[in-house]
């Protein structure tokens, strides 16, 4: 049964708010894109450094966690890759990438001891088909879903040389338990595909001074309009590295297990209503619009790098260091003023009506109204210190 006549991103945050709420999950408050796990980075994935603040580890906590959570992401390899074009090459043709979204958890995320992972794993697994194909309409023979079929690390664990990223070697089982699974939700063979990477083994990369679990992870891809669409996860992460000398030495079950479903709000959107672009998408669409009218050269572009600088600011009113981590924000000041030089040809009153709209049309992120002024502010400072300032001031695009 079909949820509603059009599905909307403010529909699907109520829904998946109550069915938290049913299930006694936590309700976590988002965290800023700017966090301590992604020095140089901004937050890309659910972010879940609330387990630190709770028990200052990530992986010894007592007890447990059973939790609902909405994360703004910013996924900076994706803007380079799909809106800027990588080391200056164009960029990539795609209808379904943003590199700023909000993801949300389906069927919450649950850190359990071991003992209660076979009464959690088949769970996540029915809650998510569940809800994209019985409440969300989807169509079950569009999915193609991957998942891992076995090896050694060092084959599939590579730094950016292609050299093994570790030093000890370890042989990973194939992940025979969520084949079965989908076999036994109705997909079949040619639906279930192997993938002998990173996507689908998880090693979590935070260079914050602490471990983190690694373990399985499916990604689930849908067969829409402009092709296959990635539009959600699921993690069942159940090793425990073993962390000596300020290295990871080994790898050994873990006494508790991380299992997490999740995607992305503007994809569930789009695929849902059959939508063309990602851009069509109720939370962009009038902003593209008012920005495409008046801007010539690549309204996506602008549109995106107005929708990052945006949220960035809302988060950390400008700025970009975090809390706990020693290392300089240079990494993200970098890519912050990237995304200030692409918002210089809109101009003072254009560019406020811009991020007007971009409130108006995310009223579940309040603090983007709040964040209007700063943000002008920011913007009008570093195009004052840019060498065209003069050619701008002259043209009194940000004269009041």
């Amino acid at each position: 049964m079909l949820i509603m006549e059009k599905v909307t991103i403010g529909g699907l945050r109520e829904l998946l708010r109550k069915q938290g709420e049913k299930e006694k999950l936590e309700l976590v408050p988002p965290s800023s894109v700017v966090s301590w796990l992604y020095p140089g980075q901004f937050a890309f994935c659910l972010n879940e450094e609330f387990i630190w603040d709770r028990y200052g580890t990530f992986i010894d906590m007592k007890g447990e966690e059973h939790f609902h959570k909405i994360q703004p992401v910013i996924r900076w390899v994706d803007f380079t890759e799909f809106f800027m074009g990588e080391k200056g090459g164009p960029p990539e043709k795609s209808d379904s990438h943003l590199a700023h979204f909000d993801m949300v958890t389906i069927g919450g995320g649950h850190i359990i001891p071991k003992k209660d992972y076979k009464d959690y794993s088949p769970k996540i697994y029915g809650e998510m088909f569940n809800f994209l194909i019985n409440e969300l309409g989807l169509k079950k023979e569009n999915f193609i879903i991957t998942y891992f079929p076995g090896g050694k690390l060092s084959a599939f664990a590579k730094n950016t040389k292609g050299k093994p990223k570790f030093r000890f070697d370890h042989t990973f089982p194939e992940d025979l338990e969520s084949k079965q699974k989908l076999f036994e939700l109705g997909f079949t063979k040619t639906q279930i595909k192997k993938d002998f990477s990173r996507r689908c083994f998880l090693i979590p990369d935070w260079v914050c001074g602490e471990i983190a679990p690694w373990g399985y992870r499916n990604e689930i891809n849908y067969r829409a309009k402009n092709g296959l669409v990635d539009i959600a996860t699921i993690e069942r992460l159940t090793w425990r590295p073993v962390y000596e000398n300020r290295e990871i030495t080994s790898i050994k079950k873990w006494d508790k297990s991380f299992i997490i479903a999740g995607a992305g709000f503007e994809r569930l959107v789009m695929i849902a209503n059959n939508l063309e672009k990602i851009q069509e998408v109720e939370n962009i669409k009038t902003l593209y619009d008012f920005i495409k009218s008046n801007e010539n050269g690549n309204p996506r572009l602008v549109t995106e790098s107005l929708r990052l600088v945006h949220r960035i600011v809302a988060d950390t009113n400008g700025d970009l260091r975090d809390s706990r981590s020693l290392n300089k924000p240079s990494g993200r000041i970098e890519k912050f003023n990237k995304l200030k030089r692409n918002l210089l040809n809109l101009g003072g009153l254009k560019l406020k009506k811009a991020l007007e709209i971009n409130a108006r049309i995310n009223p579940w992120h309040p603090k983007l109204k709040e964040s209007i002024s700063k943000t002008i502010e920011i913007i009008k400072d570093y195009a004052e210190s840019q060498k065209d300032w003069k050619q701008l001031k002259r043209e009194k695009q940000f004269k009041k």
